[in-house]
């Protein structure tokens, strides 16, 4: 059986590769972001055109179909994973 190496270096190493994956996940994850504000945009002008209000459980819906609530709660979980500097 193959064992990894462990010290200083390969822990070193190892934090490197979670602190680039974490840099590259917020970057795709804070593309989810601006989504809300062109939506939220959105819904302002429909409302604005039809003189009706849009509930706001339907736009959590929307919300969650379009995956931005996943997003949210994965950006969340990574920055409690970052190590406080």
């Amino acid at each position: 059986m193959l064992t990894r190496p462990r010290g200083p270096r390969n822990r070193i190493h190892s934090e490197f590769r979670r602190s680039f994956r974490r840099a590259l996940l917020e970057a795709e994850l804070g593309t989810y972001q601006p989504l809300v504000g062109y939506l939220n945009d959105a819904v302002r002008l429909v409302e604005a055109r039809t003189g009706r209000a849009i509930e706001e459980e339907l736009l959590g819906r929307l919300l969650d179909r379009l995956g931005v609530t996943d997003a949210d709660l994965a950006l969340e979980r990574v920055a409690a994973d970052q190590p406080h500097v």
